[in-house]
């Protein structure tokens, strides 16, 4: 979806996206984010947990 969402953007720069709240807050996207930032395991680094 984030590429779809890019390649709108480009092609039209002047393009409003009034709905995309709708779409980010859909618990479905929730669920697929949360997938995959919890199976990212640079995520769990020392680094990233300062």
């Amino acid at each position: 979806m984030q590429a779809k969402l890019h390649r709108w953007a480009v092609a039209d720069p002047g393009r409003r996206f009034d709905d995309l709240f709708n779409f980010v807050h859909d618990p479905a996207t929730l669920l697929v984010a949360f997938d995959r930032v919890a199976g990212n395991q640079g995520a769990r680094t020392p680094a990233s947990m300062a």
